[in-house]
């Protein structure tokens, strides 16, 4: 119930008007037929375009999910949507959790699911991948850009996991000074060391233990 509601929290209100509301139907008796109602409408408003629920970093969600109960009932429910209507689509974005899943014959979603391998950026989307998303608040100088790209290989799960810490040090060293970020934030070559140093988050390491987890 809460995934129908934040989509028809998020749908403009024209169409939200013409949409019934989740809050309005019977979840408790059949969730999976309620939210496939709720997509029909969605999508009839929309002229016919369908709607895709992309839920990245799947490794975090499994660990959301703690009992094989929970596991069970949140992949059956995803399993059997397209049962129910055909304007609906899920993507999972993940590392090594995703793809042993779906080495898995047992796995809930296995004989419906399509994998795309998503590989090793180029330099100049590595570069793209750093730059762009906080392009108004920090400045990446070419050293620091190449040093990530040398750390990663241009694996973009690694590259926006060192831009996490990134930014998250440039929050707590604010917040320390009791001051506002002073845009454009300079990020040096020797910055980027020192974060991947640190290992604030945990995130590289979590991968890395994964990986090694799998060999």
């Amino acid at each position: 119930q809460w995934l129908a509601e934040h989509i028809y929290e998020s749908l403009p209100p024209e169409v939200s008007a013409r949409v019934t509301a989740p809050a309005t139907m019977r979840f408790g008796d059949n969730p999976t037929g309620m939210f496939s109602q709720l997509i029909a409408e969605t999508s009839q408003q929309l002229n016919g375009t369908g709607l895709i629920l992309a839920i990245d970093e799947f490794d975090k969600t499994e660990r959301l999910l703690a009992s094989s109960t929970d596991r069970e009932a949140f992949y059956g429910f995803l399993r059997e949507l397209p049962n129910q209507t055909s304007s609906f689509s899920c993507v999972f974005v993940g590392a090594v959790g995703l793809q042993r899943m779906l080495q898995d014959k047992n796995f809930t979603l296995f004989n419906q699911s399509h994998s795309q391998r998503i590989s090793f950026l180029s330099p100049e989307s590595t570069s793209i991948l750093i730059r762009k998303p906080m392009a108004n608040t920090i400045h990446y100088d070419d050293n620091a850009v190449e040093t990530i790209l040398e750390m990663t290989a241009g694996h973009p799960y690694l590259v926006q996991a060192i831009c996490k810490d990134i930014v998250d040090e440039i929050n707590r060293a604010a917040k320390r000074r009791k001051e506002h970020i002073h845009p454009p934030v300079q990020v040096t070559d020797q910055f980027v060391r020192d974060i991947v140093a640190a290992g604030e988050s945990g995130e590289t390491r979590a991968f890395w233990n994964a990986v090694t987890n799998t060999m």
